[in-house]
């Protein structure tokens, strides 16, 4: 295995040969696998026969399963073959794919009443699902975007794998009686553009009643 998305199996298959001119029981070992990767050989412990008809040779699997929260990277490792006195090392390593997604969410509410002419707020949160950095852009449409008062707290982002950074969306409450006015705020990933989230705001002009005498 060369490179593996993050929640599943990388395998390696080698082979360990007895060299030496006697049986020897072979212990499977390994240095760098990070703790947190579920590793296991079939075999951690074996004797090898030295001459024909008994085994000389066996077939060793390595298995380990890595995490799905693990972030992206290559991560170099080694596994050893270790005998009576002497030990062999083969020298491995694994790529993690990257992995984009983005979340929103609202913080606060997602519909507001208020008076013509003032200026409300919409917040809201943004996540870096994915298990690298990566960028965040801000769109928006609708009814509400029309009007051409609202704007953004920020329109681009670098995030962290797993960082949450607040937003918010300014409207100005219209003069024309035409509301509800909507507006559709979406989150698109520039390491993979096809990963894209949405989140709806509604905001609603209230009525003020005519002045008597």
């Amino acid at each position: 295995t060369d490179a593996v998305d993050p929640g599943e199996t990388a395998t390696w298959s080698f082979l360990v040969f007895n060299k030496g001119n006697g049986i020897d029981t072979i212990t499977m070992s390994s240095d760098g696998i990070p703790e947190a990767w579920a590793k296991s050989f079939n075999e951690n412990s074996f004797q090898l026969a030295s001459r024909a008809p008994d085994p000389t040779v066996k077939e060793v699997t390595l298995t380990i399963v890595i995490p799905s929260n693990d972030p992206s990277g290559e991560y170099n490792f080694e596994i050893m073959a270790n005998s009576l006195g002497t030990s062999s090392t083969i020298s491995l390593n694994l790529t993690i794919n990257a992995v984009y997604q983005i979340g929103i969410s609202a913080v606060g509410p997602t519909e507001i009443e208020s008076q013509v002419g003032k200026v409300e707020y919409f917040q809201f949160a943004v996540t870096n699902l994915g298990n690298t950095d990566d960028e965040v852009l801000i769109t928006s449409t609708g009814t509400m975007i029309s009007q051409g008062t609202t704007n953004f707290g920020w329109t681009s982002q670098v995030l962290a794998s797993n960082m949450t950074e607040i937003n918010f969306l300014k409207a100005t409450v219209p003069q024309s009686n035409d509301g509800p006015w909507n507006a559709v705020v979406t989150v698109t990933s520039v390491g993979d553009p096809s990963i894209t989230n949405s989140l709806k705001f509604t905001l609603i002009g209230k009525e003020i009643p005519d002045a008597t005498v």
